[in-house]
């Protein structure tokens, strides 16, 4: 896939609305057998070229004996590099056809800026520029992989391979890129030349983020609170997490940076940093701040107790995190943070990724909700704006949504 090397991906991400849904897809033997189930395009894939990449956002990398489940009696697996628990290539032989397939995860060297060349492919040369909810739910869903399965042969790929191409993508719930064109998990074009796309085509989302959106509607709607038609936020088995002692040494310094906008000279930053040794884990932007703190900077920086909350209840020091229509204690922030360390903030690990989603979900409704009233200059009805904005800007930086460092994050909106 021939990608521009230099592309400003987090630019090509304006705030659409979007809809998409989860879809039940067929199977592996409906696909082998031809049915008249299959997409147009999939036919169109069977002979046409010699590779495709599948960008999967399940978190655990399938292992070889999945894909010879997947695979069948037709063909055998065999590892190449690496090991059955760990493989970075694997060769798939049918008696026709020979395929390699490689792999390479979020954590592999240059992936995250490989991922946002992808999403400028897309929007420069396959939307042309144009942005629409289709080409954004195209961008966002590239943002979200976990794993980049490539498959490559001397020869064209036949109807064997390209139906187990298929079962990878409605199992990983992956997009596939084959021939300069983007196709959902039943094959079916999400994006094509021109802008080109099929309307039938969806974004894979797994069930436990649909089943998770329906949870969160029931308590938003209990509350007289009406979002508008939004795609899924992520499943559980797309997440990863920011690990315990990063997210408790992110809370002191988010909380070092409320306190100095808090208290200014009153509070003394240089020592509370080097206390708990945190001069290699604050940004760039929290730097500058503490060295150089002006008033309306520091009424900024004040909003930031609202982030550590949220920080500090997922490293469950505190039982609940409450729901945005007011702001938190300050004072237990403060205490928390004066009081404690690195080690025993991290004592009692991150919550349960169920519970992390769960909030994420409804402070992404929230955060639309308080947007859309903030466009429209009415009051927000049951929700503080500002608080829904910086705890789902901490909640966001733990679930790693858009890769993005805690200076880059971004709430869609």
């Amino acid at each position: 896939m021939a990608l521009p090397s230099s592309l400003p991906a987090r630019l090509l991400l304006p705030l659409f609305l979007l809809a998409c849904c989860a879809t039940l897809a067929t199977g592996l033997g409906q696909s082998t057998t031809m049915s008249e189930n299959i997409s147009d395009s999939q036919r169109a894939m069977i002979g046409r070229g010699t590779n495709l990449s599948l960008f999967a956002s399940r978190y655990e990398k399938f292992t070889p004996a999945k894909l010879q489940e997947w695979v069948g009696d037709a063909g055998t697996v065999a590892v190449l590099e690496g090991t059955e628990a760990d493989w970075q290539g694997i060769a798939i032989t049918w008696s026709d056809l020979t395929v390699t397939m490689n792999t390479k995860s979020i954590h592999s060297e240059g992936m995250v800026g490989y991922l946002g060349q992808f999403q400028g492919f897309a929007y420069n040369q396959l939307a042309g520029g144009e942005m629409d909810s289709q080409v954004y739910a195209v961008i966002r869903q590239i943002g979200r992989t976990s794993h980049m399965y490539s498959m490559s042969a001397e020869k064209p790929l036949h109807a064997e391979c390209i139906a187990l191409a298929r079962a990878i993508a409605d199992s990983e719930k992956a997009i596939v890129f084959e021939s300069n064109q983007v196709f959902d998990n039943e094959l079916r074009q999400l994006l094509g030349p021109d802008g080109s796309r099929d309307e039938e085509a969806k974004i894979p989302v797994f069930p436990s983020a649909i089943e998770r959106r329906e949870r969160s509607l029931e308590l938003l709607t209990a509350r007289e609170l009406k979002p508008i038609p939004l795609p899924e936020t992520i499943g559980d088995e797309a997440v990863r997490l920011r690990e315990v002692d990063a997210a408790a040494r992110r809370f002191l310094c988010v909380a070092a940076v409320a306190m100095k906008g808090d208290q200014k000279d009153q509070f003394d930053a240089d020592g509370f940093i080097a206390k708990n040794d945190l001069g290699d884990w604050l940004t760039s932007d929290e730097r500058s701040f503490l060295e150089s703190p002006t008033d309306e900077a520091s009424s900024i920086m004040t909003w930031r107790y609202e982030a550590a909350w949220a920080l500090l209840w997922a490293l469950q020091q505190t039982d609940e995190l409450g729901f945005p229509d007011a702001q938190a204690n300050a004072d237990r922030v403060i205490e928390a943070a004066t009081k404690g360390t690195p080690s025993t903030l991290a004592s009692k690990g991150i919550r349960p990724k169920k519970e992390l989603l769960d909030q994420v979900d409804v402070y992404y409704l929230c955060n639309w909700i308080t947007t859309d009233a903030r466009t429209k200059n009415v009051p927000a009805k049951g929700l503080d704006g500002s608080v829904v904005y910086e705890r789902l800007y901490a909640l966001n930086w733990l679930v790693f949504d858009k890769n993005a460092d805690w200076d880059d994050v971004r709430n869609d909106s």
